[in-house]
C-alpha cells in the first residue's frame, strides 16, 4: 500500500492498486477485531 502511495502520481492503475490495498487493510482490521483501524482504512 505504501509503495503504491508513492507511485500515485503515475498512471491511474497505481491509484486503483493503492485503493485495493486500503480495502484489504480495512478487511484485515475488521477480521482481527480492530474495528477502529478498519474504519480509518475504509475512509
Amino acid at each position: 500500500m505504501m509503495a503504491m502511495y508513492s507511485l500515485e502520481q503515475r498512471p491511474r492503475r497505481f491509484t486503483f492498486v493503492f485503493a485495493f490495498g486500503c480495502l484489504l487493510s480495512s478487511a484485515y482490521g475488521f477480521l482481527i477485531g480492530a474495528w477502529p483501524f478498519g474504519v480509518v482504512e475504509i475512509i
